[in-house]
């Protein structure tokens, strides 16, 4: 699994940060701790969050990067350049898009994997599966993306785009956005969120039940982080019998201590009271989304192939 210490994978953003404890210093802080109505956590596929709407999901993701492609490679002719353009390869993950967001859940994994990737998942790691015939040269490049252009810089006598082709494609892209929208913020409040959730007194309560539950087991790990990064599960391509049975227990312990739902239940009521104070912002944040989305579909539209 190899999660970092506040979250996993997020489709709707993509990717992911980690998130220290504490108290965050975005516009949450300072509130007071909401309302909590309780949720159930089965599996990773009840794991669904009221900020996923505010975000890109995956296919949209490869939908607007193809878009971008396009546009890149159209600017890219005016400068004598073929760009080849690839249709966007980010992984959808099947039915459970977050399910690892609170550490190992499911009991079969743990049994057969431990807290390392399936072998799938790690070829999926290693980058995008596009590769091109051709590899661009440094002067592609240089307008493509600006990579090791001066601000002013030039290609036989005309001027690139701030950010290359890539930068001007964005810009098509972003146009008619909110003025206040910025793609990556929704993935910042998250964090924020996050961080208030991993404060709050009632996760504390959870989580303690969990690590009591690993010491009577034999674990002694204060927090389903320092379990799920524990440094001797990075060794080796495949999980030693030890790490198979902490992750068990620490699946097992989950459960008992019924820290998946707590988390939930907490998180979705910060998202939702942060989604009501900061209603305006929210609102241009999935204006934003919507804008990119359909400028994208016009470019598609235009290059069905």
């Amino acid at each position: 699994m190899k999660i970092t210490r506040a979250v996993s994978v997020l489709l709707t953003g993509l990717v992911v940060a980690g998130c220290s404890a504490g108290e965050p210093d975005g516009q949450g802080a300072g509130q007071e701790p909401p309302t909590v109505k309780n949720l159930t956590v089965r599996t990773g596929a009840d794991i669904r969050l009221p900020l996923d709407s505010y975000r890109l999901t995956a296919e949209q993701i490869n939908q607007f990067a193809k878009a971008s492609e396009l546009l890149a490679a159209d600017c890219m002719k005016r400068y004598g350049f073929t760009w080849e353009v690839y249709g966007g390869d980010v992984a959808a993950v099947k039915d459970a898009p977050q399910a690892e967001r609170y550490g190992l859940i499911s009991a079969d994994f743990a049994a057969r994997y431990g807290y390392h990737p399936t072998p799938d998942t790690a070829a999926e790691d290693t980058g995008r599966s596009f590769k091109r015939k051709v590899e661009p040269t440094p002067e592609m490049l240089m307008v493509y993306g600006a990579k090791g252009a001066k601000t002013d810089a030039d290609w036989k006598g005309a001027a690139i785009p701030e950010g290359g082709c890539l930068g001007e494609a964005e810009r098509k892209l972003e146009d008619g956005a909110p003025d206040s929208y910025v793609g990556g913020e929704v993935q910042n409040i998250k964090n924020e969120v996050f961080a208030q959730v991993e404060s709050d007194p009632r996760l504390k309560k959870a989580m303690d039940a969990w690590s009591s539950c690993m010491k009577s087991s034999g674990y002694d790990y204060k927090n389903i982080w320092d379990a799920n990064n524990d440094t001797r599960w990075q060794q080796g391509s495949a999980a030693s019998p030890t790490e198979i049975a902490t992750a068990t227990a620490d699946v097992e312990c989950k459960f008992k201590s019924k820290l998946p739902s707590v988390y939930l239940s907490l998180e979705t009521a910060y998202e939702n009271q942060r989604i009501d104070s900061d209603a305006e912002e929210m609102s241009a944040f999935k204006a934003g989304v919507e804008t990119r989305m359909k400028n994208a579909a016009d470019i598609l539209a235009k290059n069905p192939a």
